[in-house]
């Protein structure tokens, strides 16, 4: 029997074959690992069993006899179907029964599917070395996935969409074609799904029906450097509700991973929103700057004043299910609102540092438009210290992180804080780092909890409300809805157990700190 053979550079898969002979399968199976692994094609022989994974082999109904001959996970086309074929006995490789056709044609069709996804590749790779307009490289996908397909910035502007397939009906194709994302805010705001489903999701690729058509969509993040840049995206035009079939998605996939690849000759990053500026923060944070003057080299570089004072804010997102694809939008239009600002995207936060000129804070009027805006997108930021030199921003990190760890624990809902809120829980939280357990509790203190929990008492509580209010027993008798007289024999028991009375101003700041900090043991500390 004559063998004939070809290869290819562009691999495809059995669902691919599938699809396109699908008028003559009457019978098939497919694994559910198949994937684009077929690059050549032979008439089997059964002389010559050295079956080739990446092979597709065509027979006749005689040579499908033997099941336990054929490896896992092979790939066939059978020109017929053999007398009493019982195709559970294949269900180990990837078969497709053919009638209606001679085998010569079958294998016509079968020569013209390698050829047609072959030019399709060699077109697709001189679009890519000639550095073309990705118009015509999203025009030659389309035909190649038979779907519509755009790419899109990150702040939803489009950069090129199939310009001879639409999808009907739907309404966010149809904004996009008339470039609508990239002017309404609020309804970049509404899209799904966001950049972190996207991370999440296997392969950076995640296919979802979309939240404001109904319609279902496949959308992948393309990098540069490791850092997302832009949307890669298809969509479905028929049948839209239901899941896009495993060929096309192959066949996305293929493409992605291919413009993915060459992503860096499309997409500048620009030097005020991308890795210059992460790059910055992260050298500042980790303390890889030598002295102000190599700083002073970068801000300067970078739009900041070195002579000028700063405040720092880190903007948080309360949903968990923030859309991070918003970023660059929302980092834009935190510097329309607030002059001579700079945004920095790092590690899912946003970081702005606002020049305050002079001002001992941030003004007034720019702290109502931050908290308008924290208000709007359902964020909180904490602003640092003034500061001026750089070099010990650095200190800011852990600094950020605690505070929000300590807004976490109050379940407090305000969009604006400021770091003297919870510099005395800060300096609890280094001297607990630093002096962990009972080695920092007084002998005073330790004696009342002993006491306290020996006789079932509330000494320790009592202590804590009369030291809090100035050592006032009316203050203290009402907010412990207490008798004076009763209130006044308590605290005379406790001076008699401790052997020392109140009278002593720095002993009552002693056992105020300490209080506090068995305060901050009970609810801050790591367990």
């Amino acid at each position: 029997m004559l063998l004939i053979k070809e290869v290819m550079t562009m691999k495809i898969s059995i669902n691919i074959i599938e699809k396109v002979m699908r008028n003559h399968v009457v019978l098939k199976n497919i694994r559910d690992d198949a994937d684009m692994t077929i690059d050549t094609y032979e008439v089997y022989d059964p002389n010559h069993a050295a079956f080739k994974e990446n092979c597709l082999y065509l027979l006749r109904p005689e040579g499908l006899t033997d099941s336990e001959g054929f490896p896992d996970g092979l790939n066939l086309v059978c020109s017929g179907k053999p007398d009493g074929f019982d195709i559970e006995k294949y269900q180990h490789i990837n078969l497709l029964i053919i009638e209606g056709i001679t085998p010569e044609k079958n294998m016509n069709l079968i020569i013209s599917i390698f050829h047609r996804y072959n030019s399709f590749d060699e077109r697709l790779n001189s679009l890519i070395l000639e550095n073309a307009p990705l118009q015509e490289i999203i025009d030659l996908a389309t035909q190649m996935v038979e779907m519509p397909i755009n790419i899109l910035d990150l702040n939803h502007k489009v950069l090129a969409i199939s310009s001879e397939m639409d999808a009907p009906d739907d309404p966010i194709w149809k904004s996009l074609k008339l470039g609508y994302m990239s002017e309404y805010y609020e309804n970049i705001l509404n899209t799904s799904p966001t950049m972190g489903d996207i991370i999440r999701a296997k392969g950076n690729s995640i296919e979802i029906t979309s939240s404001i058509s109904g319609h279902h969509v496949q959308i992948s993040l393309l990098r540069s450097g490791g850092r997302p840049i832009a949307y890669f995206g298809m969509h479905k035009f028929y049948e839209t509700q239901k899941p896009f079939e495993k060929h096309t998605l192959q066949l996305y996939e293929y493409l992605f991973r291919k413009i993915n690849r060459n992503a860096g000759q499309y997409f500048a990053i620009k030097a005020d929103r991308g890795l210059l500026y992460e790059e910055f923060l992260h050298n500042l944070f980790d303390q890889k700057f030598k002295d102000s003057d190599e700083i002073d080299v970068f801000l300067l570089k970078l739009g900041f004043n070195p002579g000028v004072s700063y405040q720092m804010g880190l903007i948080s997102f309360r949903d968990s299910d923030v859309k991070a694809d918003l970023y660059f939008t929302m980092m834009d239009f935190l510097e329309k609102l607030i002059p001579d600002s700079k945004c920095i995207a790092m590690d899912l936060f946003i970081y702005i540092i606002i020049p305050i000129d002079g001002n001992e804070y941030l003004s007034d009027e720019n702290q109502k438009i931050l908290a308008e805006f924290l208000g709007i997108h359902h964020c909180l930021c904490v602003l640092s210290p003034p500061f001026e030199s750089f070099l010990n921003l650095h200190k800011f990190k852990p600094m950020f992180a605690a505070v929000l760890g300590f807004i976490k624990n109050q379940g407090r809902g305000d969009r604006l804080y400021h770091f003297y809120e919870f510099a005395d829980l800060y300096s609890m939280k280094l001297l607990a780092d630093e002096m962990p357990g009972k080695r920092m509790v007084h002998p005073m203190i330790q004696k009342l909890i002993d006491y306290d929990a020996e006789h079932h008492s509330d000494y320790l509580e009592t202590l804590k409300v009369y030291l809090r209010n100035e050592s006032s027993i009316s203050v203290t008798a009402s907010l412990l809805h207490m008798h004076r007289n009763s209130l006044q024999y308590r605290i005379n028991r406790i001076e008699q157990l401790l052997e020392r009375n109140f009278d002593d101003w720095q002993l009552r700041e002693q056992l105020l700190f300490q209080l506090t900090y068995l305060e901050y043991q009970a609810v801050f500390s790591e367990k």
